[in-house]
């Protein structure tokens, strides 16, 4: 049968009372630091999502703009072709 190695710590006595309270504000800090940035994590996360959308537009007009300006471009070489 296998060994459990558990780390089981001695119960609270008068003697290490002060480390144990300790040890549970460094939980209690941890926790609110969490729970701190979880929302400014949040608050990220939708902006980079406007971003995103932004950047669609952006792409998207870039897009058209290379389409017209190819149109142009085609236009003006035919116009060449046909006057010279």
């Amino acid at each position: 049968m296998a060994e459990l190695n558990l780390d089981i710590p001695p119960p609270v006595t008068e003697e290490n009372k002060a480390d144990y309270l300790a040890e549970l504000e460094k939980y209690r800090e941890a926790e609110e630091w969490i729970k701190k940035h979880s929302i400014n994590y949040a608050k990220e996360e939708v902006q980079v999502v406007n971003n995103k959308t932004s950047n669609l537009f952006d792409a998207f007009m870039e897009l058209l703009f290379k389409f017209i300006l190819s149109i142009f471009t085609y236009v003006a070489i035919l116009l060449l072709l046909i006057f010279t």
